[in-house]
């Protein structure tokens, strides 16, 4: 469910009542911080709560596009829904979303609705979620858009169910809903996958997206962070790595953070810092090609070249004809620049003790006066961030999560209720971030095999803390038309019907294994390559479940059969002298197929 808070703080109120009067709401058209943007793509329908100042007035939904009624100020007819029941200032926070944030329009973030629910939705109005959920539901004008939006639901998920359901197709078209706020069975039709794909694609490489398989050897250190060895210069050396997670949750902290600021607002020492370290990296990959290296001036006067270190993450010094650089990293440098008042020397430096440090931070604070930022610009928009994660279950959950498994529930993110962070192990005292915690503009999203392993096996922790969606096999996604005579679908529902008798619905075959089908000889191969050999795993040395599987019994023509049985005697075999051993049946597996074969399974 989305809600959004719209606020009518700034009109007197002779303007509110002719507004009221006239049922709609408005907007100047210079508004920051993209709710100019946001106020015009809301759709029809879109549900918020109206708000003068702190005093909650009404719920409400939009019924119109924006207009400029009056110059410079844009309008939206919308329908009544509820009015508050008492006009109590609303005291309790002042996050953006609330009536005393500093907003005009602003969506409630899908990890607030909870506290929306408790502080402003049942005091105001005496209502649910559910109850508000209902009544948008029951309202015929409201699009059903507004209630099927994927970023809507919880942050972590799991799509689960046999092999060749589509769990990993799903997931493609699930992350790139959730990145859009689009409903997911718009971007996941057969029409619409090829270009959801190629989104899907082109968020992987802007760090929107990440993707990550797990399997037994996948380790904490390669998803949260880990040492890792790397060469510069021809030395060995071992740095502290960023894994999928943590990559990803910088990511979207950042962008969290930043759409959290108002147009104007003065910059954080962090964000000087940032802006200014960022610039001589910059600067110094240029030197790369031609332009002048930056330099720091030393306590006497002389000059040295600055060099960006791996991956922009320290700056560096060669000092003379050393053979060894000298690596000052950010997270040092940044406790320097926060100090920076107190240094007027490099012997005020203390613990590190050399001018190579004080001439840096020199050059980090010229860079800040040229840069000149007093002010942040207008805010850009809150993201959406996915990390997928293929064959959850594959991988050892408590390990590879660690304390992380913590940090991931909705209401334990950054700026939550219960926000928790957490010192990771391998992150040194002087860290960039000595406390990490996860933003709640993060989505999780896994897909897991129960045939591979079954879910009842899941970290019970784990499982507390997704949300599971079972996918089953869909023989209606099967072409109606017979394939040579044969029926796909009576084929599939068949063969599902009985293995879930004998061993149960989590070894089902997906539909997926039957798609593309146009001919007998596609077929015979999808069959004999990959159906039968799934079922001889399934049914490991126990032939006469999988002869029931096929109907392959006394009363079907032998030349339809399957697994083909015959009777092996220990005397033919081995001579006269062993008639005392029993007899025995083995079983052959047929190398061809017809349609009367494949048939003869359903009919």
């Amino acid at each position: 469910m989305r809600i959004w808070k719209l606020s009518h703080g700034t009109f007197t109120p002779a303007q509110r009542t002719t507004l009221a009067e006239k049922r709609l709401v408005s907007l100047h058209g210079e508004t920051g911080a993209n709710q100019v943007h946001n106020f015009n793509a809301a759709p029809n329908g879109a549900l918020f709560y109206l708000t003068y100042g702190n005093a909650v007035q009404a719920l409400c939904k939009l019924t119109g596009p924006a207009t400029e009624i009056e110059k410079g100020w844009l309008s939206r007819p919308y329908k009544l829904l509820k009015q508050s029941k008492h006009a109590q200032p609303y005291l309790l926070s002042k996050k953006k979303w609330t009536p005393q944030g500093n907003s005009t329009f602003f969506l409630i973030p899908p990890g607030a609705l909870d506290e929306f629910e408790e502080t402003l939705l049942k005091p105001y109005f005496d209502l649910s979620l559910g109850e508000l959920n209902n009544m948008a539901s029951a309202d015929t004008n409201l699009p059903a858009s507004t209630t099927a939006n994927a970023a809507d639901g919880p942050l972590n998920r799991i799509l689960f169910g046999p092999p060749g359901t589509g769990k990993t197709y799903h997931a493609v078209s699930e992350a790139v809903s959730i990145v859009e706020g689009l409903d997911p069975r718009q971007a996941g039709s057969p029409n619409s996958y090829t270009s959801t794909k190629a989104r899907f694609d082109q968020y992987r490489q802007d760090g929107q997206i990440e993707f990550v398989t797990f399997h037994p050897s996948y380790a904490y250190q390669d998803f949260i962070e880990g040492i890792r060895p790397e060469i510069t210069n021809e030395q060995l050396r071992y740095d502290l790595q960023p894994g999928a997670l943590k990559r990803i949750a910088k990511l979207a902290k950042a962008n969290w953070e930043a759409s959290q600021q108002f147009n104007g607002a003065p910059l954080t020492e962090e964000q000087r810092f940032e802006l200014a370290f960022n610039t001589i990296v910059d600067d110094c990959q240029k030197s790369l090609t031609g332009s002048p290296a930056p330099q720091a001036t030393l306590w006497g006067g002389n000059k040295v070249n600055v060099s960006a270190g791996v991956r922009g993450k320290s700056l560096t010094i060669v000092i003379g004809n050393q053979a060894s650089p000298l690596y000052l990293s950010k997270a040092q440098l940044l406790k320097l620049w926060k100090n920076r008042s107190t240094i007027s020397k490099p012997a005020d430096i203390g613990l590190y003790g050399n001018p190579y440090f004080y001439a840096v931070l020199q050059l980090l604070c010229d860079t800040d006066k040229e840069l000149g930022h007093k002010v942040s610009v207008e805010p850009p928009p809150l993201k959406r961030f996915v990390l997928v994660i293929d064959e959850i279950n594959r991988g050892n959950i408590a390990k590879i999560f660690g304390e992380l498994i913590t940090l991931i529930e909705d209401d334990k993110r950054l700026g939550q209720p219960n926000q928790l962070t957490v010192r990771l192990p391998y992150s040194p005292e002087d860290s960039e971030e000595p406390e990490f915690g996860l933003p709640p503009n993060l989505y999780l999203l896994g897909t897991m095999n129960t045939a591979d392993r079954s879910i009842a096996l899941l970290d019970t922790a784990l499982r507390r803390r997704f949300h599971f969606r079972e996918m089953m096999p869909d023989a209606t996604t099967l072409p109606a038309t017979p394939v040579e005579g044969v029926d796909l679908r009576a084929l599939l529902s068949t063969l599902n019907a009985r293995i879930e008798f004998l061993i149960g619905r989590n070894h089902m075959i997906g539909h997926a294994y039957l798609h593309g089908i146009s001919d007998l000889t596609q077929l015979q191969d999808r069959f004999l390559n990959r159906i039968i050999p799934l079922l001889q795993e399934y049914f490991f040395d126990d032939w006469a479940k999988l002869r029931l599987i096929f109907k392959d019994g006394e009363s079907k023509a032998k030349h339809l059969h399957i697994v083909s049985t015959r009777e092996d005697l220990a005397h033919t075999l081995f001579g006269d002298e062993h008639q005392h051993l029993a007899s025995r049946e083995s079983y052959t597996v047929t190398n061809r197929l017809d349609a009367d074969m494949l048939r003869a399974i359903y009919a």
